[in-house]
């Protein structure tokens, strides 16, 4: 794993990049292209997970479980939020409960 992030920005500008270490750990990150503009923004600890899991067609409750198993300080407010404010969504919808415990209480009402 590689710092992508720290290697994009370094090497983004005009002036010669610093040097970078690749031994510092990897880094999640999101490409958006909202209009004509390319951006690469920051994911917190585990928004690869969640983001990768809502792709998937998973629910926002899959998408939190698999970001948890990945980190357990996934913090859902601070990623949606963010995913939001950048516009990296194109759209929200809802389906059958596919959960256990969501469809467990469906099924009793």
């Amino acid at each position: 794993l590689f710092p992508v992030l720290t290697i994009w920005h370094a090497n983004a500008g005009d002036d010669p990049p610093e040097p970078i270490d690749l031994d510092a750990g990897g880094e999640d990150a999101i490409v958006l292209r909202p209009g004509r503009d390319v951006e690469i923004r920051s994911l917190p600890p585990g928004g690869y997970d969640f983001v990768r899991a809502l792709e998937g067609g998973s629910s926002v409750l899959d998408a939190l479980e698999a970001a948890l198993a990945a980190n357990c300080d996934f913090d859902l407010a601070e990623c949606l939020s963010g995913l939001i404010r950048a516009g990296a969504f194109i759209g929200l919808g809802t389906a059958a409960p596919t959960h256990p415990a969501a469809s467990a209480k469906a099924s009793s009402e």
